[in-house]
């Protein structure tokens, strides 16, 4: 009579156990299934992430590569000269008429900045837009608002994105080395009826917050001497209180409050031919 007791509290115990394994099993399982769906969303949506990304980038570099069938042509001899004759007012009415906002070419011969340059009413609108008026990770390279659109002021200032694939203003970043300037030290704009060319003379890692972008300076002869002391780079050209400069602007990262900054001075203030052979760099 005991060992039947005894025998059905084990039976009990058995079963009461294997309950409370079937439960933990179950638990287990439905945390596991629970894990299972969460990454399976997580990889789902990443991917839908990453194919936008791509697809938003190939689509910006089509775009691209498409402008540039209507970029101003300028030709260059032998003998370094380059002909300013080139440039045709036609490109800029083409360029004109796929959006309004444009207001010149610029370029950086030997690099991959070769593109048409805007200017909205402010300075967000074509950080996330590209020239088609269309939402672009790359943006379009813009001009700041509050420049005049034909370039005349003391510091005309142009920013473009860094982009970890290396298009628009990426190629900038080279010009922390003097052996980069010196293969390419001129960057040209491109205008409806005169094409400016710009001689690089510093290359400075600024905080967004300093002032090298404001239109007119006291002495823009004293804010170049200031960059030159900053500069990664040496360069000769000559830089006075009647000079314009060109500013060119780009993020050095994703969420820096840095900013890297190529300033050049124009060499032929009426856009007129030049031999760069003859400029000393």
């Amino acid at each position: 009579m005991i060992e039947e007791t005894i025998l059905k509290v084990n039976r009990r115990k058995k079963r009461a156990a294997e309950k409370r394994r079937r439960k933990i099993k179950r638990r287990r399982n439905v945390f596991y299934d629970i894990l299972t769906a969460f990454c399976v969303i997580v990889i789902c949506v990443c991917s839908i992430l990453i194919y936008e990304d791509i697809s938003y980038r190939t689509d910006s570099k089509a775009e691209i590569s498409e402008i540039q069938e209507y970029r101003p042509q300028i030709v260059y001899p032998d003998d370094s000269e380059v002909d300013f004759d080139m440039q045709a007012s036609v490109s800029y009415s083409a360029l004109k008429n796929i959006n309004s906002d444009y207001v010149g070419w610029i370029m950086i011969p030997g690099t991959d900045i070769d593109m048409p340059v805007c200017q909205a009413s402010n300075n967000d609108y074509y950080l996330q837009v590209s020239f088609r008026d269309e939402y672009s990770p790359y943006g379009c390279p813009f001009l700041d608002c509050d420049n005049d659109s034909t370039f005349r002021d003391m510091n005309s200032v142009v920013y473009g994105h860094t982009t970890y694939d290396g298009n628009m203003f990426s190629s900038l970043k080279y010009y922390r080395d003097q052996s980069y300037y010196l293969e390419h030290p001129f960057i040209y704009m491109m205008l409806e009826d005169k094409t400016y060319c710009y001689q690089v003379f510093a290359s400075v890692v600024l905080d967004g917050s300093e002032d090298y972008r404001s239109p007119y300076y006291p002495s823009m002869a004293d804010f170049a001497d200031n960059l030159r002391y900053r500069s990664y780079v040496y360069s000769s050209a000559v830089v006075t209180d009647d000079s314009r400069v060109l500013t060119l602007s780009t993020c050095v990262a994703t969420n820096s409050p840095e900013r890297l900054a190529i300033f050049a001075v124009l060499i032929n203030p009426d856009g007129e031919r030049v031999d760069t052979s003859r400029i000393t760099l």
